[in-house]
């Protein structure tokens, strides 16, 4: 009963496309009006009011593509477009070279210098407003993968300014090598980096991550115990990290870290969600953290981590998490304000293969579909 009186609080949803024909799109990024999606073989699409512009980025020789890996994700370094960090776009992809290696990389950008491309108002004709050095490429990070799945992927900046990066633990099946709880190995965690590939040394530590002075783990690390964190967010509003975090055998989960925490455990491998998963361990719940939600497999198999809705189109949905799997064809919310109430399954028609969302400069959310669709949630009618 519960439910479906917060049901009716909520709005009847629809979708408008904003993106289309794209080849295995797995993530969306937006600056200013400007869509960047991230096709899954290597190439980042340049998209304005819906439409294709330009392949700004094309690394399909470099990148190693199929199941799990791919081009993941990208993200455009914060600040003033002047700024250092302004001018790389950062990318997350499995390395075709190394054998699929996780690469975290740089690339140096130039923004086009004609005033509607500075402030995102119109793009002059013929012009993507970006230019992407393609053999400019500093490498921060090559993480290596004992298997193919479970690369994590996601990388995205923080409101601290930092670089955040999700590791999977690993891959084959209930995380063998023990990545999870292991931290001296880079897999099974959230890392956190502050990258400057415009210096010699391409990135430094944040002072206050828990292993920074090289004391009991990688200090790259700053929260650990995910299992593939495959999307993840952060709240505009409030700076809180948001993960969906892919279950083994039985449970997929949720995940709320406070902003500004470190340091923390998220349960992999002696928990799958809330649950016990290595009794040989003890399956202690206490000083970790456990999922804000979960849902077993009879509800879906694989979570698509998505974002607090803070944009203005849909006021009822503001301060809602909203989220998806892969193998189903329902989006679901989370009232930020009152989660012991669970999630509610929003009125919208839309259809599966939902790999992830994305935030527009408005606050907007975004839907990526892995068969070539990308649309924006807005009201019904």
């Amino acid at each position: 009963m519960v439910l479906f009186l917060l049901a009716l609080a909520l709005p009847p949803l629809d979708v408008e496309t904003t993106g289309s024909e794209l080849k295995n799109p797995v993530s969306i990024v937006f600056v200013g009006s400007w869509g960047f999606a991230v096709e899954q073989e290597g190439r980042v699409i340049a998209l304005w009011e819906g439409k294709k512009r330009a392949v700004v980025l094309d690394i399909t020789d470099r990148v190693a593509s199929g199941g799990e890996r791919g081009l993941l994700s990208i993200a455009f370094g914060p600040g003033h477009y002047l700024h250092p960090s302004a001018k790389w776009i950062y990318v997350n992809y499995t390395d075709r070279k190394s054998g699929g290696a996780t690469v975290v990389s740089a690339f140096p950008i130039n923004w086009d210098s004609d005033p509607s491309c500075r402030v995102f108002s119109g793009p002059k004709p013929g012009t993507t407003c970006l230019e992407v050095d393609k053999e400019g490429e500093v490498v921060l990070l090559d993480i290596e993968q004992p298997w193919a799945n479970h690369n994590g992927g996601q990388i995205a900046f923080g409101p601290d300014g930092f670089l955040y990066i999700g590791m999977g633990d690993g891959g084959a099946g209930g995380d063998p090598k023990n990545s999870g709880q292991d931290n001296d190995s880079l897999l099974g965690a959230i890392l956190r980096i502050d990258p400057t590939p415009w210096e010699k040394r391409p990135y430094k530590i944040p002072k206050d991550n828990p292993f920074a002075h090289g004391v009991g783990g990688r200090t790259e690390i700053l929260h650990w115990g995910v299992r593939n964190p495959w999307r993840f967010s952060f709240d505009r509003a409030t700076g809180d990290l948001w993960i969906g975090d892919v279950g083994q055998n039985k449970w997929e989960e949720v995940d709320r870290v406070p902003a500004g925490a470190v340091g923390l455990d998220l349960g992999w491998k002696v928990l799958e969600g809330s649950h016990c998963f290595e009794p040989a361990w003890g399956c202690k719940k206490e000083g970790r953290l456990l999922p804000l939600y979960e849902y077993d497999h009879t509800e879906g198999a694989s979570i698509s981590g998505g974002f607090v809705y803070r944009g203005k189109a849909i006021p009822e949905l503001v301060g809602w998490y909203l989220f998806s799997d892969f193998a189903k064809s329902w989006i679901r919310a989370i009232d930020t304000a009152h989660p012991q109430r669970g999630a509610v399954t929003l009125d919208i028609d839309f259809g599966g293969g939902i790999v992830g969302f994305g935030e527009d400069a408005e606050g907007e959310i975004h839907i990526v579909t892995h068969w070539g669709t990308i649309a924006k949630i807005v009201p019904r009618g």
